[in-house]
């Protein structure tokens, strides 16, 4: 677990560029017509949360003018798309494109009460493209894993 403050005071400069990101109108319109800053901000320090997990740097949390199309890293080969979600949303998760997911797993951050939490991964193929475009929590709780084999 790490909390807001300090994700903060350990990446200053890249939390900063985060939040600068996340508000830049421009950037919001790229990413479609459901974007908010919120979103935009608690994805990227989603994966800026994962990295810090992981060992990875901070530098390798990208901030791009577009979605990164469905993978944020690489790890044992397999490709990884970092899922954040408030843990406010009790039934569904993250919204998920089907037709485009690119990665192996999702990897999935909880965000409760300015505290976030490695909660495990998903294979990807435990989500079904015909079913919906959310990630259930009921689902990921059921399947998730803590290593990628």
């Amino acid at each position: 677990m790490i909390s807001l403050k300090e994700l903060e005071e350990l990446y200053p400069l890249k939390y900063q560029a985060i939040l600068d990101h996340a508000a830049n109108p421009r950037i919001q319109k790229s990413y479609g017509p459901d974007a908010t800053e919120e979103n935009i901000r608690i994805g990227r320090l989603g994966e800026l949360v994962y990295a810090h997990f992981k060992g990875i740097s901070a530098d390798k949390v990208r901030l791009a003018d577009t979605p990164d199309g469905g993978k944020d890293f690489t790890e044992k080969g397999k490709k990884i798309d970092v899922k954040t979600t408030k843990m406010t949303w009790h039934h569904t998760f993250v919204p998920i494109k089907p037709k485009i997911i690119k990665c192996d797993y999702f990897a999935v951050i909880y965000l409760e009460n300015e505290i976030f939490t490695f909660a495990g991964y998903l294979n990807v193929t435990l989500v079904n493209p015909g079913s919906n475009h959310y990630l259930l929590k009921s689902t990921f709780e059921k399947y998730r894993i803590f290593s990628i084999e």
